[in-house]
Formats: structure tokens, sequence, C-alpha cells
């Protein structure tokens, strides 16, 4: 599957990603249209801390989510030609390093 992020990007989620975030993230399974949005209507993105080249954290708040008031953090690895979703899940804060 291919998701458009707000830069123009196109995003690849695959089974195994998805297998992967519903394996640690289980409540992940009612928002996938959250992690969608995140990667178009991103409040913040941030760098990692771990992989700050080249892995972007991008962040969108929720009301109401299966885990309450959160932000949706979706984790995707970017090159030059390619981007692909690592895992999301929700947390209270924003995470990562400097915005971007």
């Amino acid at each position: 599957m291919l998701l458009p992020d707000l830069f123009g990007r196109r995003i690849r989620l695959t089974e195994e990603r998805v297998s992967h975030i519903l394996a640690r993230h289980p409540y992940m399974a009612s928002l996938w249209r959250e992690v969608a949005e995140t990667l178009r209507e991103a409040e913040e993105i941030r760098r990692s801390n771990s992989d700050p080249e080249t892995v972007r954290l991008y962040h969108k708040w929720y009301d109401g989510t299966v885990e309450g008031n959160k932000y949706v953090c979706v984790v995707v690895k970017v090159f030059p030609d390619d981007a692909f979703i690592l895992t999301a899940y929700v947390t209270p804060t924003i995470e990562g390093d400097a915005p971007l």
C-alpha cells in the first residue's frame, strides 16, 4: 500500500510492517485512517534520536482514540528514492529529536 505524506512522497506500508505494528500495538487495528491522515497532515515531524539521518517521526494529535487523547506517531524511514513505515503507535507526547 502507498500512502502520500505532506511532502508528496509515497510512503510504503507493507504487510510485514502491518503485522509488526499489530503485534506490538494491537490497538492500532482501529487507527489505520489516522495513520494515513497523520502522514498527510502531521502537526510536527521530528528526526529520530537513534537514526537522525533517515528516520522521521510524524505526529498528529487525536482526541478520543482507543487509548485516550494522544498523538498518533508514524515512524518512517526516508531515502532519496524510497520511503516506508517502520512502525506506528500512540503516545502522550511528541517524541524524537529537534523538529524539522
